[in-house]
């Protein structure tokens, strides 16, 4: 094969945004180089993971992937990237870490290159994105005892103001009606340009056209009144996820946190107060090295009491190289299982309140594609998952249109088109 030889790619994407973020680059990267990016389902001639290890279920499923590609295409490539690629390397063909990442194509070109592609008429297009992820911070210092990020991600860095700014425009360019900004530690963004967090939001509503930014998650210690000041302007999601970890100040303690219940309660209502609408997600752990039945209570109860408009339940585990790792008093995988099903009955309950307030509003909902049964979906501002039905027959794929919500259903909420009510 001569070096013009143009390869079908497929990608897939585990774990955080800032995965989904440098997903985005690579894919853009790919498509530069005059290659194509495929759907993980059909036929390619190379499959990458971007993987995760936050979990052991991260793992297992990077190695699932690898399994479906291999079965799709025996004759492909397998590629593991990124944190959780160690894991993989007795199986996949190749492994990338994140401090490769920048060279994936050319590495994955240079092993393709005495392999015949896949012809053109056995693959499929991959559907485009109508939100897009940019990568502005990477990193953490803070080495908290139950997560691996510090060491496979490395210090905290953050990318200067001016190139965050070109790249949301070219999202924009690209389509993207919202862009999602997300780093391991956003809420330490520092830039001589922009200073602080707030700042860069601020360089980026005046210097980009896109409709809808939306912050992802920031961690309480480091949330401050710059940001809340952001507010007023509508052009930014009212939507807010501020982890918790835990509802025992002696478990957040252990695990290395840098707030209290008390300081996390008291910014919640500072929030509410400041932005009455805003939604509050949340991650909570549960299981975690010596947590007693009473500090697993706590944690139910702060849930309970917060009114988070969705609660990610995680169940404690280990990763080598971490404090936790070396704790003793493990809790036995019955019992965190059973401390995570009360943890999501819970937050299923306060997921349903918090919808249910949002009943007989019209909101603005950005349209990504038709769920399983026929119906638009689609996410509001506040990421309120909503279903519509299109009696038009008409493409809502990256559409903001309104919608009147008139009821919660399973997974979110299902509302009528205002244009098409009458």
């Amino acid at each position: 094969m001569n070096a013009e030889t143009k390869y079908t790619i497929a990608l897939e994407t585990l774990g955080c945004k800032v995965n989904q973020a440098e997903s985005e680059i690579l894919a853009n990267q790919i498509i530069s180089a005059g290659h194509r990016v495929v759907a993980f389902d059909s036929p390619a001639d190379a499959y990458l993971i971007n993987t995760c290890t936050v979990t052991h279920v991260a793992d297992r499923k990077g190695r699932q992937l690898l399994s479906q590609a291999r079965r799709t295409n025996p004759a492909g490539i397998t590629v593991g990237l990124g944190c959780g690629a160690k894991a993989l390397a007795l199986q996949a063909d190749m492994v990338i870490s994140n401090s490769q990442k920048h060279q994936a194509v050319s590495l994955i070109t240079q092993a393709l290159r005495n392999r015949p592609p896949v012809p053109a008429s056995q693959h499929a297009g991959i559907t485009k994105r109508t939100r897009g992820f940019v990568k502005v911070q990477d990193g953490c210092n803070h080495w908290c005892s139950y997560c691996i990020v510090p060491l496979v991600r490395g210090a905290e860095r953050s990318v200067p103001s001016d190139e965050v700014v070109e790249e949301v425009i070219r999202r924009v360019q690209d389509g993207c009606r919202e862009v999602v900004i997300t780093g391991p530690q956003l809420g330490t963004y520092s830039d001589r340009a922009a200073g602080d967090l707030a700042g860069l939001v601020k360089l980026i509503l005046k210097r980009t056209s896109i409709e809808r930014l939306r912050l992802s998650s920031i961690e309480p210690h480091v949330f401050n009144d710059r940001l809340l000041e952001l507010w007023p302007n509508n052009r930014i999601c009212q939507h807010l996820h501020i982890p918790l970890q835990s509802g025992s100040d002696s478990l957040l303690s252990t695990m290395g946190r840098d707030y209290t219940t008390g300081d996390y309660f008291a910014l919640i209502k500072k929030i509410r107060n400041k932005v009455p609408m805003a939604a509050i997600t949340t991650d909570v752990i549960c299981g975690f090295p010596g947590e007693t039945d009473a500090e697993h209570t706590e944690t139910e109860s702060c849930i309970a009491s917060l009114e988070f408009a969705k609660v990610h339940v995680f169940t404690f585990s280990d990763r080598p190289g971490t404090k936790a790792y070396l704790m003793g008093n493990k809790i036995s995988p019955s019992v965190r299982r059973q401390r995570r099903d009360r943890l999501m009955r819970i937050a299923k309950l306060t997921a349903t309140t918090w919808w249910r307030k949002m009943v007989g509003q019209t909101v603005e909902v950005l349209f990504e594609q038709k769920n399983g049964t026929g119906q638009w979906s689609g996410l509001t501002g506040t990421y309120a998952r909503v279903s519509v039905e299109n009696k038009n027959a008409s493409d809502l794929t990256n559409e903001i249109r309104l919608v009147k919500l008139i009821e919660v259903e399973a997974d979110g909420l299902f509302g009528i088109l205002v244009d098409d009510s009458k």
